[in-house]
């Protein structure tokens, strides 16, 4: 059988794909035709050029179906298993996943934009690298020059991107793991009244006794849209027996390992030696002050106002002023649709993926020939692979053909 040309290799590829009812697979065109699955790739992507309507899918290439179907939404209460499972299912039988939404118990509805955010920096990337092989593989082609100024001004905004997005993964931990917050504070300045206020019960422990806290007392609750992991710690003053002065150590370490330090403070009264040394634990910390017992009068304490940003008047004892205590605890939650990192691994991959983009910058401005700075911008796409699931070289292919007019 003669070879086809590939204008006829192409207007037979999408006579089959009319014709077949499922996806057909690049791999089972390219052998059906006796081609490589990249040229494959090639052809399909010059067709959907031309302005054939043709899907990609997990399982293959379909033919007329993008956009022509009919749009559904589908509400489930399952497992993240099960919907793992049921989201492969549709996408097996033909169809395509336009969005997930997921309505979070606490946070309402938790939509892809990491996903978003993270794709157009892929995205970017792959065009720098369609570009390039475009060139070099069609040097008699009229294409815009591959020049190192605009493959270091894309790897450095690539960069930007992602060093944007490792930024939110300390906020992003509050999605899964909740805020730790310790409330520190002397005996008896309320600590475990303001731990029962928001908790809405006695969780812990309350006498006149000084010291009566000895262990780190916990409680995981909700202010407002906010999961607060909180730690009701022994009072910071000089001990008085072994116990206490394990206690008072387990407190000053609390509130090291704390996204958020409570500082508490008997406001009916001024500040002595050991609400000082309250202030003094808690310096270099993001902290705040409560100034608690406003409902026994209020002493003129201007420390505070000179060491904290943010001051709350309350009574945990009457209740007043709590609300505007968990109203500010509430923002600690981002908004649902922000783009923020939320696992380890998703960190350590885009903050490797944004080394390579460094890397290749770098070269590039050192001189470096193309193809071997280049290599740090592929390892890049590899991570960034990691997080979305692309195919990268495939995606390359299909950026030198959508992106630039060759091989017509």
């Amino acid at each position: 059988m003669p070879a086809l040309s590939a204008q006829e290799r192409r207007r037979q590829i999408s006579a089959r794909l009319c014709r077949a009812g499922n996806p057909v697979s690049a791999a089972a065109l390219a052998q059906e035709f006796s081609v490589s699955r990249q040229i494959i790739v090639g052809d399909v992507a010059l067709l959907r050029a031309s302005g054939a309507d043709i899907t990609a899918t997990p399982r293959g290439y379909l033919l007329g179906h993008a956009g022509t179907g009919l749009v559904r939404t589908a509400a489930c209460s399952h497992t993240p298993e099960d919907m793992g499972r049921e989201l492969y299912a549709i996408v097996d039988a033909g169809c395509e996943v336009l969005d997930v939404i997921v309505e979070h118990p606490v946070y309402g509805q938790l939509a892809g934009a990491l996903s978003q955010r993270v794709g157009r920096v892929y995205d970017g990337l792959v065009d720098v690298m369609a570009h390039f092989h475009a060139v070099l593989d069609y040097p008699d082609e009229d294409l815009d020059p591959f020049t190192t100024e605009t493959i270091t001004d894309a790897l450095t905004a690539a960069r930007g991107e992602l060093q944007a997005l490792l930024a939110t993964y300390d906020r992003g931990r509050v999605i899964t793991r909740g805020v730790p917050c310790a409330i520190v504070g002397r005996p008896n300045a309320g600590k475990s009244s303001l731990l029962n206020a928001l908790a809405g019960y006695d969780r812990a422990i309350v006498t006149e006794e000084a010291g009566a806290t000895r262990d780190i007392v916990t409680e995981t609750l909700r202010c407002g849209d906010t999961v607060l992991r909180l730690s009701d710690t022994a009072g910071l003053r000089q001990a008085e027996s072994q116990a206490e002065r394990i206690g008072i150590e387990k407190a000053r370490q609390s509130a090291r390992q704390s996204q958020l330090v409570i500082c508490v403070f008997d406001g009916s009264r001024p500040l002595d030696d050991q609400d000082l040394e309250t202030i003094q634990a808690s310096a270099d910390l993001e902290r705040i002050a409560v100034r608690n017992k406003m409902d026994l009068g209020q002493a003129a304490q201007p420390q505070l106002e000179e060491q904290f940003g943010r001051i709350f008047c309350l009574s945990a004892q009457t209740g007043e002023g709590i609300e505007d205590l968990c109203q500010w605890l509430a923002s600690l939650t981002p908004q649902p649709d922000q783009a923020l990192i939320t696992s380890a691994r998703q960190a350590a991959l885009l903050d490797q993926a944004a080394q390579s983009c460094r890397l290749a910058a770098q070269s590039a401005e050192q001189g470096f020939t193309a193809d071997a700075f280049l290599a740090d911008a592929e390892q890049a796409l590899r991570l960034l692979d990691q997080t979305l699931g692309e195919s990268v070289g495939e995606d390359i292919v299909h950026g030198i053909f959508s992106r630039f007019c060759v091989g017509k």
